[in-house]
């Protein structure tokens, strides 16, 4: 489990706690399968009820997967239905994705294999664990994506648990060690685990959004008005609910679109960056592609970070105002290359946390205005999260998925 940081009086990061809280969590799944026995017999009562279930499984997706699927291992389930940060049930779809010509025997919890000493540092792997020595040529990985955040599916726990890299706790002198990129093969090795570096907002049309709105429970409920008052000969009354609540549902569309074109035009479409692989060789990529473990080559001009770096040479200035709001730029520096005094290099103190080392990271949004190299070396910096698990991610995680507001009229 991750420390929290020490208020030393500066501002945090916007969703920082929740994302701790998110992130660390062990998700309890129960996995299920389709049946075909129970989804013909829920298609009958479906048409017996006039589509009153299909209105009931909109609304709560887990009745749906318990109406048409029966329980099963994890390790074939379909679908999986689990209890979210907020406590409410959920179910989301299984995906399987194929991992051809790898060396991959193993994905951890973390995807971390790390040697802590008496090994040469530029052996050093940070992600791709292959504990048994094995090859495999064909294996696939199975996992769930639940609010924008990947959660992978673990054969030695038969559990799914939430895809980390380089900020679940890896001492900082591994990190430092190990900086000195990967080959492009274990580069496509984790774009296939980690997915694209991108923080993508879906524009819905607005039929959709009208259909979505008008299956709203209180729609719902003015349908039914409607049609009782009909049957009351009140037909200017029903008229006038029908016209303002289709007053409400266009206001409502509306609003919902503008908002999230809003925040589509904030988030940043993907940009070139200079990538250096193990060997010193530098590439022009775009920044959809950085998975953890990358070195990124800061340029002397500064950057709009695409993701979460540790520093690892040189110095920054950085303007971090668009996401904790402070117009003083800040000073970053290096990661520290040696254990606290006093302290074994295993240590949990020694741990490296993107929260913890604010001084030491480049957050995903905040712009670099200026590089100071030391010795003529390159600035670079290692990938430690990418997309929504960066603290930009999260920001915007925190929008689409806001925390459902409970209303106590009774203590």
């Amino acid at each position: 489990m991750a420390e929290k940081a020490k208020d030393s009086g500066k501002s945090k990061l916007p969703g920082e706690e929740s994302q701790v809280d998110e992130e660390t969590r062990e998700l309890d799944c129960i996995g299920y399968k389709k049946s075909s026995c129970k989804l013909f017999l829920y298609s009958v009562c479906a048409v017996l009820t006039g589509g009153v279930l299909l209105l009931l499984s909109y609304w709560k997706p887990a009745w749906h997967v318990y109406w048409t699927a029966v329980k099963c291992p994890l390790s074939k389930a379909d679908c999986v239905v689990f209890t979210d940060i907020h406590g409410a049930w959920t179910a989301e779809e299984v995906h399987e994705e194929s991992l051809v010509d790898t060396t991959i025997t193993e994905v951890d919890s973390n995807l971390l294999n790390v040697q802590q000493s008496g090994e040469d540092e530029d052996e050093v792997p940070l992600l791709v664990s292959s504990r048994h020595g094995e090859n495999q040529c064909d294996r696939s990985i199975r996992y769930f994506i639940h609010h924008k955040l990947r959660f992978h599916y673990e054969p030695g726990e038969d559990r799914f648990k939430r895809l980390r890299a380089l900020d679940c706790g890896v001492p900082c002198v591994t990190i430092r060690a190990g900086g000195k990129g990967m080959t492009r093969e274990e580069h496509q090795k984790h774009v296939v685990l980690f997915g694209d570096n991108i923080i993508d907002v879906d524009v819905k049309p607005y039929w959709k959004l009208i259909i979505e709105e008008a299956l709203d429970p209180f729609y719902i409920f003015q349908v039914f008005s409607i049609i009782l008052w009909c049957f009351e000969v009140y037909y200017y009354y029903a008229a006038t609910i029908l016209f303002i609540s289709c007053i409400s549902i266009g206001t409502d569309v509306y609003e919902i679109r503008r908002q999230m074109k809003t925040l589509f035009d904030m988030v940043a479409s993907p940009r070139t960056v200079t990538m250096r692989h193990a060997g010193g060789n530098v590439e022009k990529v775009s920044s959809r592609y950085l998975v953890p473990g990358d070195i990124l080559v800061i340029p002397a001009e500064g950057l709009e970070m695409p993701c979460d770096a540790a520093l690892l040479s040189g110095t920054c200035v950085v303007n971090e105002s668009m996401l904790t709001g402070e117009s003083v730029p800040v000073t970053k520096t290096l990661l520290p290359d040696q254990p606290i005094p006093d302290k074994d290099i295993n240590d949990p103190v020694n741990n490296y946390i993107p929260e913890k080392h604010k001084r030491h990271t480049l957050f995903c949004g905040t712009t670099v205005i200026q590089t100071r190299p030391f010795e003529n070396e390159e600035v670079v910096a290692i990938v430690v999260r990418t997309g929504f698990s960066t603290a930009k991610g999260s920001l915007v995680r925190s929008i689409l998925f806001p925390k459902p507001v409970g209303f106590q009229f009774f203590r």
